[in-house]
């Protein structure tokens, strides 16, 4: 039995003052506003809200209490336009169902605000639906969903978003953004955070296209607090990067797998951040503009693309660039070891010829250069690096894990022993590699090595005075 209008039951639902229990069919839909205003309130059954703009289709404010047991669908037929607020401390709304926003119109909205909750088991935002938001905002707001929230569910639910802003906090299990849709966004700023104990994904289907995910403004925060990792495009497609997954001005990310798909971008702009991430691995394209980003974790695979502009590159763990990946930094940029560097892939290798590599920590570094040969006796481009640094006279670099057969060289246009010749010895290499201090680039700051040729621990060789091959 389906009620279009049931005036009765919309007149008990304007009821204030007293708790109010209403049983409804199997399926009502609210043509009036059901409001809470401080009341409990008790629907079960299944809700159809929508056709009360401007009015809200459900207001609850002032410590008012809504609890709902049955399906609870906004924007359900061709009405658009229609929200539903809660606003206010003690404000709060509790379904043990499933809650969808723009179910299939459009412009419909739900806000938490000023201290207001909600809890829900499921929800979605746009299942076939455009347009449609849902705001968590202001301190003390928070949304707790039990199971899965699916932002841009359906292919036609394109333009949807969620925000989470002001110091507002929402807890979730998994979260997929665009998951069969287009242009589907998650923000998440002012200081607001989104924690989730399963996976986060952004455009992960192959109907998935120019979706986003943006952590923006310091103390914003997106992390997953159980085992599982946040996905950014697809794993099983080729092709530009469509999946967007944006940092800047001070947004972090903290999870324990980071995976960038062959169609996922990571970009970081005009931020100083911090990704906690215990293994990161890249088939897609990372990228910071005018950013210092830490990238805080055990291991970053790179196969993907790599570039920074103007900005640094912290890594506390091993990088591993992988065949196939491609690193290219500009002038300016600086890249930050705090364990070893492993390089395969030959794409490109002047690519961080007018970067700097510095290696700190204190620790023992290893820097392992595999494939083909490298340098005057090979007929690739040379691997060039702007400049190579220690951070400190307990850290030592040495080379390790080359190719076997040949000579491999390495240019450095700059070698930074900190002022001290006796640094030198800091330096390590099998008999197999030559490094080349390329005279054209020398600092004023190491004219110390004058020229000279010093032999490296393990039987490699200090050259001054090459030119690069194949530049």
């Amino acid at each position: 039995m389906r009620v279009s209008h049931p005036s009765r039951l919309v007149a008990s639902a304007l009821v204030t003052g007293a708790i109010l229990v209403t049983p409804l069919p199997l399926c009502a839909e609210f043509r009036a506003p059901i409001v809470a205003d401080g009341i409990a309130t008790n629907i079960e059954g299944e809700l159809q809200l929508g056709g009360t703009h401007p009015a809200p289709a459900m207001l609850i404010r002032n410590g008012g209490t809504f609890a709902s047991s049955g399906k609870v669908r906004l924007g359900f037929s061709t009405t658009s336009g229609d929200h539903i607020l809660l606003s206010g401390p003690g404000s709060s709304w509790t379904s043990t169902n499933e809650v969808a926003v723009g179910w299939s119109s459009s412009g419909n909205s739900l806000v938490v605000s000023n201290g207001a909750s909600l809890s829900t088991r499921y929800a979605s935002l746009g299942v076939h639906g455009k347009n449609n938001t849902i705001t968590i905002t202001d301190p003390e707001s928070t949304w707790t969903n039990r199971n899965a929230i699916h932002i841009g569910l359906g292919r036609r639910g394109e333009g949807n978003t969620l925000w989470i802003t002001r110091g507002a906090r929402v807890q979730s299990g998994a979260v997929g953004v665009g998951m069969n849709s287009g242009r589907s966004r998650l923000v998440i700023a002012g200081g607001g955070r989104l924690t989730c104990q399963g996976n986060l994904s952004i455009g992960a289907t192959p109907s998935s296209r120019e979706n986003t995910a943006r952590v923006e403004g310091e103390g914003s925060l997106m992390e997953i607090s159980r085992p599982g990792g946040i996905l950014v495009g697809q794993t099983g497609e080729f092709g530009d990067p469509t999946e967007h997954l944006e940092i800047a001005d001070g947004g972090s990310l903290a999870t324990p797998l980071l995976v960038v798909a062959n169609t996922g971008t990571l970009l970081a702009s005009n931020t100083v951040s911090m990704v906690r991430a215990g293994t990161v691995t890249n088939m897609g394209v990372i990228q910071t503009t005018g950013s210092d980003v830490a990238w805080l974790g055990q291991q970053v695979f790179l196969g993907g693309r790599f570039s920074g502009q103007a900005s640094t590159n912290r890594f506390s763990g091993s990088v591993h660039v992988m065949p196939g990946g491609t690193w290219m930094l500009p002038k300016g940029g600086l890249l930050d070891f705090g364990k070893n560097l492993r390089i395969e892939s030959t794409n490109d290798p002047s690519g961080l010829a007018a970067s700097v590599l510095r290696f700190s920590g204190g620790i023992e570094h290893e820097i392992g250069i595999v494939g083909p040969d490298h340098g005057p006796d090979g007929t690739k481009a040379c691997l060039a690096f702007g400049a190579v640094s220690l951070g400190s006279a307990a850290d030592v670099l040495s080379f390790t894990g080359l190719s076997s057969g040949g000579t491999n060289a390495v240019y450095v246009g700059d070698l930074d022993l900190l002022g001290d010749p006796n640094l030198v010895a800091n330096l390590r290499a099998p008999p197999s590699v030559r490094i080349y201090y390329t005279p054209m680039h020398r600092s004023t700051t190491n004219l110390y090595l004058k020229n000279a040729t010093y032999p490296l621990k393990g039987g490699g060789l200090l050259l001054p005075g090459a030119v690069p091959s194949g530049r």
